[in-house]
């Protein structure tokens, strides 16, 4: 593996992602500006690995419209915590 492949790897999800996903795809361009990567160097980069790994990272849930089921996740025993949630709440907090 090349190191373009590697280093678009590692942009695709970003570890700063979590803090602010919605701007995550923002930020990054601007990483790829910095060693001259482009956008459409992003789109090109294949991505089966990442589609594997998101997979084996998220909980699967039933489609809550279609099943109905709905849970109250918040300080139940099985409230879901991202493994960064405690690091991005005391940076916030500084």
């Amino acid at each position: 593996m090349n190191w373009k492949n590697k280093l678009l790897a590692y942009l695709h999800d970003p570890p700063h992602k979590p803090v602010g996903i919605q701007r995550h795809e923002q930020e990054r361009d601007s990483f790829l500006n910095r060693f001259g990567l482009s956008p459409e160097d992003m789109d090109a980069f294949e991505k089966s690995a990442d589609w594997q790994a998101a997979a084996a990272d998220r909980l699967i849930f039933p489609d809550p419209a279609k099943s109905r089921l709905r849970v109250d996740w918040k300080g139940s025993w099985m409230e879901f915590c991202h493994p960064l949630g405690n690091i991005v709440s005391a940076i916030r907090s500084l």
